[in-house]
């Protein structure tokens, strides 16, 4: 696999909630950031639900004109943390 060969220590197929709960039991709770580049609406969502409290998602590439994402501003679990963790 391509992915390993270049140095991924985790490769995940995308199925959605079972991917999420994965990253996080591989991470201890969330990524500190995530670069997504399929152009893929599920797996962009996938990559914002998967991050820690105020970190940040950069997409790389882009969807075809008119693809929306839509995901909430803020998250209830986040408001109940302390910013600097």
């Amino acid at each position: 696999m391509l992915t390993r060969e270049l140095g991924a220590t985790h490769t995940l197929g995308s199925r959605g909630a079972e991917t999420l709960a994965e990253i996080r039991k591989i991470t201890g709770g969330g990524t500190d950031f995530a670069l997504e580049a399929s152009a893929v609406p599920a797996v962009f969502r996938l990559a914002v639900d998967v991050l820690r409290c105020l970190d940040g998602c950069i997409p790389v590439g882009s969807a075809r004109a008119g693809t929306e994402v839509s995901f909430a501003a803020g998250r209830p679990d986040c408001a109940r943390r302390d910013p600097r963790r």
